[in-house]
């Protein structure tokens, strides 16, 4: 079996753990949350007016201190959400998920025993992943 074939595997278990189950039913009922959904295109259509009220030459401060105003309430209201914050709760294990599987793979990729590297990558790693970093071990 080549390395190809073994990803496949290991994308193959990832959508098994429950991680990813919970990610997806929490994404879908995000997206069938229509309350919700009006709620985020209003929170963009708010900060679009702001960009645009911004880039006047006769900006008005008042307007723009009121659409942050709006933009603050609604952002309030998107975050709180039930959906929402499911949502982000199991967002939050995937991301971890995906980090811990490509921190052993960038480790092993270093030269590290893949058997005894460490699945949480050290701390001095960003939440983001390794996007503009050099590299572990």
């Amino acid at each position: 079996m080549n390395v190809i074939e073994l990803t496949r595997q290991v994308g193959k278990a990832l959508q098994e753990d429950e991680r990813y189950k919970r990610y997806h039913e929490a994404k879908k009922k995000n997206d069938e949350d229509t309350e919700l959904q009006q709620d985020i295109s209003e929170f963009h259509a708010i900060k679009m007016m702001i960009n645009m009220e911004e880039g006047k030459a006769d900006c008005d401060r008042e307007r723009v201190k009121k659409l942050n105003s709006d933009l603050t309430a609604m952002f309030t209201k998107v975050t709180q959400n039930p959906n929402m914050v499911a949502y982000e709760e199991a967002r939050s294990a995937m991301d971890e998920l995906l980090a811990s599987v490509n921190y052993i793979v960038t480790a092993s990729a270093n030269g590290q025993d893949p058997m005894t590297v460490s699945e949480t990558p050290p701390s001095a790693c960003s939440p983001g992943g390794c996007a503009g970093c050099s590299g572990c071990g």
